[in-house]
């Protein structure tokens, strides 16, 4: 019993701090470097209480919703994802194996969070029960990456380790692939437009997901589900305004803070 308390402590412990860790340098290089350099895409600023707000509920479903899950996951499938991580031995396949598994893991959950997202956390039941505790942050800030509920973070990390369970993969690659997942969330929450101009001209607005494509979301949250392949243009659940509002932020990179409307 002491062991596996002992055994998912570390592991929350590991989320928590992994959090912690991306967080602060996306919000160190956000007021640092991009605040005097981008436009704000919301003139909401977010105060102090609302980042410590956003910060409370990360590290909790850190903690519980996927500290629980790794160690669920791990005491069912008799399998730790940490112990041997470094070791090279547990790269058999080689880097362009790494490479290529990193890349299926992460377009694995990419496509899960749109339909989760779309599909599930926005019906009438899951949108009031569970998800709506994301949505209180209407102008989002880089904490917010994993302020959701501990229930919606569960379901986001069971997802996460499905490739790892089905296919034969490194865990330090696993856990790379979930490191992209996380500077993805980070992107979406930024609350400052970073595409160049170059994006505009060409067909990746497409293709790839913005920080303005994500606060429409917040803003609307009927539309632009997406993290970061632009799924809601091939479907066609694409907020109207997205172009015009992307347009808009980029053009006025250096000339202070508009506000991203619906």
């Amino acid at each position: 019993m002491l062991n596996a308390l002992f055994e998912f402590s570390a592991v929350a412990f590991y989320c928590c701090a992994d959090y912690l860790a991306l967080g602060l340098g996306c919000y160190s290089v956000v007021y640092l470097v991009i605040e005097t350099r981008f436009a704000k895409i919301s003139g909401k600023a977010a105060s102090l209480r609302q980042m410590w707000r956003e910060i409370r509920v990360s590290l909790f479903a850190s903690a519980v919703g996927t500290g629980g899950v790794v160690f669920l996951v791990g005491r069912v499938f008799h399998r730790s994802y940490f112990a041997g991580i470094t070791d090279p031995r547990n790269n058999p396949h080689g880097i362009a194996y790494s490479i290529v598994t990193i890349a299926a893991a992460f377009l694995f959950f990419d496509l899960f969070f749109y339909l989760s997202h779309r599909f599930v956390f926005h019906s009438t039941v899951f949108y009031r029960r569970v998800h709506y505790v994301h949505h209180q942050f209407g102008a989002p800030t880089p904490w917010a990456r994993c302020a959701f509920s501990w229930i919606e973070q569960a379901l986001y990390t069971l997802f996460g380790l499905i490739p790892s369970l089905l296919i034969p993969m490194n865990l330090r690659d696993l856990w790379i692939s979930f490191f992209f997942v996380g500077l993805a969330g980070l992107y979406q929450h930024l609350g400052y437009e970073i595409a160049p101009r170059a994006f505009l001209s060409s067909q990746l607005p497409k293709v790839l997901t913005t920080p303005t494509h994500h606060a429409l979301h917040h803003n609307d949250g009927n539309s632009n589900f997406s993290l970061l392949i632009n799924y809601d243009y091939f479907f066609r659940c694409q907020n109207p305004r997205y172009e015009v509002e992307l347009e808009k932020a980029i053009m006025l990179r250096g000339a202070g803070t508009f506000t991203a409307h619906v």
